[in-house]
């Protein structure tokens, strides 16, 4: 799909644009937003950028459902992310299963595209325009459940190197929730309906208690002095308001709960 997609932006290389700076370019240079769309309630995602109808076009006729989009925005994040992506396989097989090719893991990152910057755009466009949340919720829940189910410790840190300006090279851990597709997923647990909101909140609760009781085996890069947080106050507040927690519970311990 990439290929083809990086085919029809040579095809149409030498069609120009005016940006939304009123500055004249070129789809084979760049691919840029030719209006803002802020504050135009009308406007969806794909009008932000010139040719749409070709954009669409695509859609329709090479992916044509949300669910495939959804795969491939996915696949674009470990493509992007492709070092982590391949470090952590083992794990990603563990979630997933050892599906090929369309379905993570994936087994075949395509690299070395000459218009890969204009079709990540096109592709992170599409996905705004034509994915929709009830989708991403979906995939958000029974995807961060099943990552729960096999998180343990061999696979829920890894390890990263990197060389500071000074020439040092330091160490640290990442979290494996953190990784490409697995960061979405969480993020996605956001666009749930109000039947989901307990579903969702427990999901992260249990990820965020996880990760509290392994503070002790997680070393934080060096420009990092507090760990992350996959709940926050209000979050925490919602809980009572909604009756899943009893206020009383809520008072005594939401300094442990907080406090991360």
């Amino acid at each position: 799909m990439l290929k083809v997609l990086n085919s029809l932006i040579e095809e149409n290389r030498e069609r120009s644009y005016k940006t939304a700076w009123d500055a004249d370019e070129l789809l084979g240079n760049n691919l840029e937003r030719c209006r803002y769309i802020g504050k135009d309630p009308d406007a969806t995602p794909l009008d932000a950028y010139p040719f749409r109808e070709l954009w669409e076009e695509f859609y329709q006729k090479e992916i044509r459902t949300p669910e495939l989009l959804m795969e491939i925005a996915l696949y674009q994040e470990c493509r992007a992310n492709r070092g982590s992506y391949e470090q952590n396989l083992s794990l990603y097989e563990r979630v997933f299963g050892k599906e090929p090719v369309k379905k993570a893991p994936f087994s075949d990152l395509v690299q070395g595209l000459r218009y890969g910057v204009q079709a990540r755009t096109v592709l992170d466009t599409l996905f705004e325009e034509y994915v929709p949340d009830a989708l991403k919720a979906r995939f958000g829940l029974y995807g961060t459940a099943a990552l729960l189910s096999v998180l343990d410790s061999s696979n829920d840190f890894y390890m990263v190197s990197e060389k500071r300006w000074n020439g040092e090279t330091v160490t640290y851990t990442r979290r494996a929730a953190d990784l490409p597709i697995f960061r979405s997923m969480r993020l996605w647990l956001s666009r749930v309906e109000e039947k989901d909101w307990a579903n969702a909140f427990t999901l992260r609760f249990r990820l965020q208690q996880y990760y509290l009781e392994q503070k002790k085996r997680e070393q934080l890069p060096p420009h990092q002095s507090q760990y992350d947080r996959y709940l926050f106050l209000a979050d925490y507040v919602q809980c009572c308001v909604r009756g899943i927690w009893d206020k009383d519970l809520f008072y005594r311990n939401k300094h442990t709960f907080y406090d991360f």
